[in-house]
């Protein structure tokens, strides 16, 4: 591929992510929150439709606003949330609905730890069907074992990163005043 083809490519790619702000019930959300004004970590939810977001929040599993799942997001990304996509033997069994449902079926549930049950086990486990954390140094959570009804240099997320099993990356960034649901 030649420069020009991947100067076009880029382009398309940015184009698209203003252009086609839909967003499917079930995808998992995430944005870079901070602490102190300086600690940045990530913070997951399951995009429920209708502009609200179930994640794992002041201790419990809650359904909320996007404007409230963002709130103390870092000054670089606050009106925007990352959509994740995994590799797709991650996701093979277990559809956007079926996240969803899953999402749906812990909104109150408590027993929230950062080490071993946190938004991201939570978010990862209702897409995935594992309830796995790369932030957490790669644990495993066995709080999602349940039935269901079908600024500062991130340093969490370099963790994260070298723990990345599930093949999640960043698919793509979208506008929150843009979002139009699928």
């Amino acid at each position: 591929m030649g420069l020009w083809d991947m100067i076009v490519e880029s382009w398309e790619k940015a184009c698209e992510e203003v252009d086609h702000p839909k967003l499917s019930r079930g995808s998992v959300l995430r944005i870079e929150l901070t602490r102190l004004g300086i600690i940045g970590f990530d913070h997951y939810g399951i995009y429920a439709g209708n502009k609200k977001v179930i994640h794992f929040s002041g201790g419990r599993i809650r359904k909320e606003s996007l404007d409230k799942f963002i709130e103390g997001a870092g000054i670089f990304n606050g009106g925007f949330v990352e959509v994740m996509s995994f590799s797709s033997s991650a996701i093979e069994n277990i559809t956007l609905e079926e996240s969803y449902q899953r999402a749906k079926s812990c909104v109150g549930m408590a027993g929230y730890d950062v080490l071993d049950s946190n938004c991201e086990h939570f978010a990862l486990w209702c897409r995935t069907g594992e309830a796995f954390s790369g932030q957490a140094f790669g644990s495993e959570s066995e709080l999602f074992d349940i039935p269901t009804a079908a600024m500062a240099a991130n340093i969490p997320r370099m963790i994260g990163s070298a723990f990345n099993r599930l093949g999640m990356q960043r698919s793509r960034e979208i506008s929150i005043s843009g979002i139009v649901d699928v």
